[in-house]
């Protein structure tokens, strides 16, 4: 994996070159944000689950780069930011009078991807699908919950793990800047560990899906 990715980020470096000799649209650097949907195992409110994940509808941040290369073939690169908050509502009911006070800190994962995308052109613009691999290095929910008996805690952890995305958007052309929108997933699975009251330590792996939609502004140069 580590081996694919160094080679991937490589012909993305020698992109340009190539471009210049074909004539091929210049390089692009994009900016999304927009709004990022828990899926499956990581959106699980299951108390029969050993670690359910109780997280929310969170936000997504995206820099990209693009450079298009023949046959409508585009490679780059793309540094993502996403935070979904623990839904503690849901984890602890408002109206529990056993509850002092509670606090919790979102799960958050920064991702480093190298891309492949197929663009479609069209009037002013084009469609794409893009492909991405690459790692992430995500923390989870930390949680904390105040009663009269002494506290209820999950520790939050540090983890290192490969990620992949997959997405489709369409892009609006206007000269050198650009607009356009995207949808796709974003998925790693991080191992996290986590103490319990006793001190005793559990490791366990956990999927981290996300469904997101987002505007994306881009300059060409």
């Amino acid at each position: 994996m580590q081996r694919f990715i160094l080679v991937f980020l490589l012909a993305c470096l020698s992109a340009p070159a190539f471009a210049q000799e074909t004539g091929d649209p210049a390089s692009r650097l994009s900016f999304n944000v927009g709004a990022a949907w828990p899926l499956n195992e990581f959106n699980s409110k299951d108390y029969d689950d050993a670690y359910p994940a109780f997280a929310k509808n969170g936000a997504l941040l995206q820099l990209s780069y693009t450079h298009t290369l023949k046959n409508r073939v585009a490679l780059g690169a793309t540094a993502a930011w996403r935070s979904n908050k623990f839904d503690m509502d849901r984890f602890v009911m408002p109206e529990d009078e056993l509850v002092l006070s509670k606090e919790s800190t979102p799960w958050r994962s920064l991702f480093l991807l190298a891309d492949v995308q197929y663009q479609v052109p069209a009037k002013d613009g084009y469609f794409y699908v893009k492909g991405s691999v690459g790692a992430a290095y995500s923390r989870s929910a930390f949680l904390d919950i105040n009663t009269p008996f002494g506290h209820v805690t999950r520790t939050a952890d540090n983890s290192m793990a490969p990620a992949y995305g997959l997405s489709t958007g369409v892009h609006v052309n206007l000269r050198q800047f650009g607009l356009g929108l995207e949808t796709g997933l974003l998925a790693t699975k991080p191992e996290f560990e986590i103490e319990n009251a006793q001190g005793e330590v559990t490791k366990y792996k956990q999927p981290m899906t996300t469904m997101h939609l987002s505007l994306l502004v881009s300059y060409a140069f």
